[in-house]
């Protein structure tokens, strides 16, 4: 929900800092990216803290989903605004989409990080890094604090690169 809703934000304060006018099927094709972006986010982390994947797969897991969600989106918002598909704009979005991706999960997974390392130096940092792990096991508030904090971390760069990406494309 909050990728949603931080992802329509970010696409809102793109359009007034470029001097577009509002396009309100651009703010919301931006909320649903934001939605699978951030949702996929927060689920890769908490699978990576849970110890199912590791860190480095929830990142780049994280970074392939993003680029490839803002690319679609790019090219949702042509479709929906009666545009001829921009595959340049369409690849531009798609690298801003992997970047923001890339800098909000790596936000997201640095515990996680820190627990691969525990676990990798064996003895007593193992077992901290087990006991940790474990008490995320069922737990959804772990899943949405992390979903909105991937999402919130990389906020910035999403719109210092949508505001970038709005004046290379038009």
């Amino acid at each position: 929900m909050w990728g949603a809703v931080i992802g329509a934000g970010v696409e809102l304060i793109a359009q007034v800092a470029t001097g577009q006018d509002i396009n309100v099927t651009d703010i919301a094709i931006a909320g649903a990216v934001g939605a699978v972006t951030g949702g996929f986010a927060g689920r890769a982390a908490t699978q990576a803290v849970k110890g199912a994947i590791t860190g480095s797969k929830a990142v780049t897991r994280t970074t392939a989903v993003s680029g490839a969600a803002n690319g679609v989106g790019s090219v949702t918002s042509d479709l929906a605004n009666g545009k001829e598909v921009n595959l340049t704009k369409a690849a531009t979005s798609t690298v801003a989409g992997a970047a923001g991706g890339f800098v909000g999960a790596k936000g997201a997974n640095s515990i996680t990080n820190k627990l691969d390392n525990l676990s990798n130096s064996g003895g007593i940092s193992s077992q901290i890094s087990n006991t940790t792990r474990s008490s995320y096991v069922g737990s959804n508030v772990s899943e949405q604090l992390t979903s909105g904090g991937a999402t919130a971390a990389s906020a910035v760069t999403d719109a210092a690169l949508s505001v970038v990406n709005k004046e290379i494309n038009e």
